[in-house]
């Protein structure tokens, strides 16, 4: 059931009034840089609501503005097949859910966001099972972001510390084209994987273990070698 416009606003008048006295510079850096063709302008920014986000096919709210999030074929390959490994280990011991580049997450009232993949742990949920709602009310333990040529570093670093203020737990930024992982533990400690490392998850997922190789490697198989 949707509220009347007065009560689902969830900015301040004064964080409104940022978007209608500023440019569209001071908007865009306000975003972390992102590419113009990634901003709606309907609803019109600084006034948009979780209702608005909702009815947008893969885009996430932030402080009143509608943003396209950009996946593209090769990026919704890495985390399709990223998911495959995380499932099966789920299907032994079924202790937390996989959501994808739809699955909307509310960090904080006014920011909706999404991982391009999600992990969450089902005893943080009420009644140890995910609820059946239009977004998510938790934070995902486990945030993984498959960057795409449109991403910025800024957007990136913005949308980490987003994600570990509201009570993520690992924060993986993958970047195909360098065969990385950003591998955030915390707002402030970080590791480099490569295809010759091994990745556990013992506190969200006990007993997962992730072979970088092998990920990398299915990706591999599936696409075409390239140097772009």
């Amino acid at each position: 059931m949707s509220t009347t416009l007065d009560q689902e606003r969830l900015l301040t008048e004064p964080e409104e009034r940022k978007f209608v006295d500023g440019t569209l510079a001071d908007l865009v850096e306000r975003l972390g840089g992102i590419p113009l063709d990634r901003i709606k302008l309907s609803p019109a920014p600084g006034t948009a609501t979780e209702d608005d986000v909702v009815r947008f096919k893969c885009c996430e709210l932030l402080d009143g503005v509608i943003v396209e999030k950009d996946m593209g074929w090769e990026e919704s390959g890495w985390q399709q097949i990223l998911s495959w490994f995380i499932e099966d280990y789920l299907r032994k011991n079924r202790i937390a859910i996989v959501a994808g580049a739809d699955g909307l997450t509310r960090l904080e009232p006014g920011r909706v966001r999404i991982p391009d993949l999600g992990v969450y742990r089902l005893d943080r949920f009420p009644n140890g099972k995910a609820t059946r709602v239009a977004i998510c009310d938790i934070a995902p333990d486990w945030a993984i972001e498959v960057m795409s040529r449109s991403n910025t570093k800024r957007e990136m670093e913005q949308k980490r510390e987003h994600f570990f203020a509201a009570g993520t737990r690992r924060f993986w930024i993958v970047d195909p084209r360098k065969r990385t992982i950003e591998d955030w533990t915390s707002a402030k400690s970080m590791t480099v994987l490569t295809d010759d490392d091994t990745a556990d998850f013992d506190t969200i997922l006990p007993g997962f273990i992730l072979k970088v190789g092998d990920w990398f490697n299915e990706v591999d198989a599936a696409f075409e070698t390239s140097d772009n």
